[in-house]
Parts: structure tokens; C-alpha cells; sequence
């Protein structure tokens, strides 16, 4: 039991430990392989930390990229709607000129304002 708990465990950094400490035969392996355990373990917190901060980056990258999407999406929906309004804009101020020019110049008459007899009314 203890045995599987400890190759599941320390095993692949114990046996890189131990053929460490066989090749470099230090005066006192004891301290060494304690000191390599203690470096072994801020090594892997280091590497986790980085990891955690990586993936915290790219998930900040896509999402600065959904966002510039996004922008260039709203920037594009506004141009459409400045085109289109300067469109009906121009529109009006043509409907506008051409009813200025087909309006006649005379005055216009309301029922009260007409004259009571016209003259070829007189003549008959």
C-alpha cells in the first residue's frame, strides 16, 4: 500500500533524484537528496504557476480578440447606418428641391378668399 502510494507520488522524482545522487556521489546524500527534493517542489510549483498563467493569457488573448471583433462589428454597423441615413438624407433634400421647383408661383386660393362672381360668369 505504502509502496504504490509512493511510486504514484515521488516515484519518477525520487528514482531522477537517486541516479543523480549515484553520479555525483555528494559527501553527505542525504542533505543533497532532501535539498534536490525541496528544489523538485519549487520547480513544479513554479512550473504550475506558469502554466495557470499562460492559460489565464490566451483565454485574455481570445477574449481581446472577441472584443476587436466585436468593435470592428459595431464600427461597420455604423458606418452602414451613416450611409444609409446620409442616402435618405439626400433623398429628402432631391424630394424637397424638386417640390420647391413643380409648386407654381401663384398664390394659392382657400374657398373664403375666391371672388364671389368670376367674369365669364357675368357674361352668360
Amino acid at each position: 500500500m505504502d509502496a504504490v502510494f509512493l511510486r504514484k507520488h515521488i516515484g519518477e522524482c525520487l528514482s531522477t533524484c537517486l541516479a543523480e545522487v549515484a553520479e555525483k556521489r555528494p559527501q553527505d546524500p542525504i542533505e543533497y537528496i532532501g535539498q534536490w527534493l525541496h528544489n523538485y517542489i519549487k520547480n513544479q510549483k513554479y512550473l504550475k504557476e506558469k502554466s495557470l498563467e499562460d492559460k489565464k493569457l490566451n483565454d485574455e488573448r481570445a477574449e481581446f480578440e472577441l472584443e476587436e471583433k466585436r468593435k470592428a462589428a459595431m464600427a461597420s454597423e455604423a458606418e452602414q447606418f451613416s450611409k444609409i441615413e446620409a442616402e435618405a438624407k439626400q433623398v429628402e433634400e432631391s424630394n424637397k428641391t424638386t417640390d420647391d421647383n413643380s409648386t407654381s408661383k401663384l398664390p394659392t386660393l382657400e374657398e373664403g378668399d375666391e371672388p364671389k362672381s368670376s367674369p365669364s360668369a357675368e357674361k352668360e
